[in-house]
């Protein structure tokens, strides 16, 4: 799980030193690790982010291979589609609209793209 990595891993891609700082500041906080280190890691608002996204992530995947099994005529996946497919479909809206409620989705993401100006 993400929450268990440092900013500086979460965000690996991120090159530019001023962009990585402003990042830590806004969706991190200092914790000591095992070692007794200080580290900066996800704050509670972006380890809920995080959690709410790969919950998202996770089922719009599960969702979307589904839907090319039933389009490579799969029968065992166009029936699961006719019993169950609204239902993963809920899923996935649930879990987005969650991820943008309790997940502090657009709060999170506003931070990034400011990160970025």
């Amino acid at each position: 799980m993400e929450n268990d990595k440092t900013i500086e891993e979460i965000f690996k891609d991120v090159t530019d030193i001023n962009r990585l700082q402003y990042l830590k500041e806004k969706l991190g906080q200092v914790k000591k690790d095992k070692n007794g280190a200080s580290n900066i890691y996800p704050s509670s608002k972006f380890a809920k982010y995080l959690e709410h996204k790969d919950n998202y992530l996770n089922l719009s995947n599960k969702l979307n291979t589904l839907k090319e099994k039933v389009e490579n005529g799969e029968i065992d996946a166009m029936t699961e589609m006719n019993f169950s497919g609204a239902s993963h479909i809920k899923k996935v809206e649930n879990a987005l609209k969650l991820w943008s409620t309790i997940g502090y989705k657009n709060e999170v993401e506003k931070i990034i793209s400011e990160s970025l100006k």
